[in-house]
């Protein structure tokens, strides 16, 4: 299987580094989708493969910057190979198929929007620049102050992105109120 190498770093930024949840350390392939998730964010991109693959892929190392295209092969040792724009090698990873079940995205990405502004980590909004580029344009569409929060992006993005969907969960708060009140007892 060929897939462009910039899908896969994208997935990346969204894997979960460690946590209870070994399925989570990887990118879900599935016959139309690259997904990931760490369980505060997600993205979902169409990969435009034809493939019958169906799996959680753990991938040993990173992506290299300059890569445009990713074959995996998933027979004997399991290993991507990256390769730049003239179809030159530049580095391998080995891979590990994940046990598990994956999130089903289809019962998590929002599909109303309210006039809500929830908290967000201040981490996960720099998600998309890591993503997807410094220089793109989301629009928020909350789904309420304690549900998941869609990022929409340009036609550009989608186009090259596979019309990405992101969503990140909200903190599960009033994060300043609580500072506000620790800070209180300080006082006393």
């Amino acid at each position: 299987m060929i897939i462009d190498s910039h899908l896969l770093r994208a997935a990346l930024v969204c894997v979960a580094k460690v946590g209870k949840h070994p399925q989570l350390t990887g990118v879900h392939i599935s016959p139309k989708y690259i997904e990931a998730t760490n369980s505060h964010v997600a993205v979902r991109m169409e990969h435009n493969v034809d493939t019958d693959i169906d799996l959680i892929i753990r991938f040993d190392g990173d992506i290299p910057e300059f890569a445009e295209n990713t074959k995996m092969d998933l027979d004997g040792g399991s290993k991507a190979f990256h390769y730049d724009e003239d179809g030159r090698l530049l580095s391998f990873n080995n891979l590990k198929i994940l046990n598990g079940r994956f999130p089903d995205f289809d019962k998590i990405i929002p599909t109303e929007k309210q006039n809500v502004m929830p908290f967000f980590c201040a981490e996960y909004l720099s998600y998309p620049s890591q993503m997807f580029g410094r220089r793109i344009t989301v629009l928020m569409e909350p789904s309420g102050m304690r549900t998941a929060c869609r990022f929409r992006f340009c036609p550009l993005t989608n186009k090259y992105y596979g019309n990405p969907v992101f969503i990140v969960m909200p903190c599960v708060e009033d994060v300043f109120e609580a500072v506000a009140q620790e800070m209180r007892k300080w006082e006393l």
